[in-house]
C-alpha cells in the first residue's frame, strides 16, 4: 500500500468518526435513520399507571382487550423504542418494577432478554428487550386477573 492510499484511508476513517452518532462509534451499530416518531397513538387506558415508561419513547404499537368467553383475562400491551441501550433499560426496569410494588419472578439475560413479574391485579406481566435499528425495542405485556 502506498502513502497516498494510507492517507486516503486515514481521511476516510476520520470523516466517518466525525459524522457518526456516538452510539455507532461505541457499539458499531449505525441506525438507518433517526429514532422515528410514534407509530401508535396512545398507551391503552387499562395499562397500569405505575409501570415506568421512559421519557422520549417512540410508541410502536399498543393493544388492549377485555375478557371474553375464550379468554378469561383482560390484557394490555405496548411496544416502544427509546434512545438508550438495552443493558441500561433492563437494569432500570428491574429496579422500577420493585419500586412500584411488583415482584420480579424470573429474568433472562442470556439469549432472550426479558423479565416476568406479578402484582396486584396482574396474573402475569412480561417485559421483553430486543434491538430495532440500533435502539432497544421494549415490549410490555400485561395479563390481568379475572
Amino acid at each position: 500500500m502506498n502513502q497516498r492510499h494510507t492517507a486516503f484511508l486515514a481521511f476516510l476513517a476520520f470523516g466517518l468518526s466525525t459524522f457518526l452518532p456516538a452510539q455507532a462509534v461505541e457499539t458499531g451499530c449505525v441506525p438507518s435513520e433517526p429514532m422515528q416518531s410514534p407509530r401508535a397513538d396512545t398507551v391503552p387506558d387499562t395499562f397500569p399507571d405505575n409501570i415506568f415508561l421512559p421519557e422520549g419513547l417512540a410508541l410502536m404499537s399498543s393493544e388492549a382487550g377485555a375478557p371474553d368467553e375464550y379468554m378469561p383475562y383482560g390484557y394490555a400491551s405496548i411496544e416502544f423504542v427509546v434512545d438508550s441501550d438495552r443493558e441500561k433499560m433492563f437494569a432500570l426496569y428491574e429496579a422500577e418494577l420493585v419500586k412500584a410494588g411488583y415482584r420480579v419472578v424470573t429474568w433472562e439475560r442470556d439469549t432472550n432478554w426479558g423479565l416476568r413479574f406479578r402484582g396486584d391485579g396482574i396474573d402475569e406481566g412480561t417485559i421483553s428487550f430486543s434491538d430495532y435499528d440500533c435502539y432497544p425495542l421494549i415490549g410490555i405485556r400485561i395479563m390481568f386477573l379475572p
